[in-house]
């Protein structure tokens, strides 16, 4: 067990263990996919996709579209 008196950073004690820490920051989920593009009309939108497969597109004209996964 890593003691923090014991002088020895956490950093040390989990390489001398050949324990595997992920450095701070990162995720094991998915970032959002984001595209952009223009509707029929001309009005640019913005698509984001989730990592659970949630859909909202955000259109320039204040308009929000939304289409949420249900799938269990």
């Amino acid at each position: 067990m890593w003691d923090p008196a014991s002088g020895e950073t956490f950093g040390e004690y989990a390489r001398r263990k050949n324990l595997q820490v992920r450095p701070v920051g990162w995720t094991w989920r998915t970032r959002d996919q984001v595209s952009t593009g223009r509707r029929e009309d001309g009005v640019p939108f913005e698509r984001r996709v989730d990592q659970l497969g949630n859909e909202t597109r955000e259109h320039s004209d204040g308009r929000r579209d939304a289409i949420i996964n249900l799938a269990i």
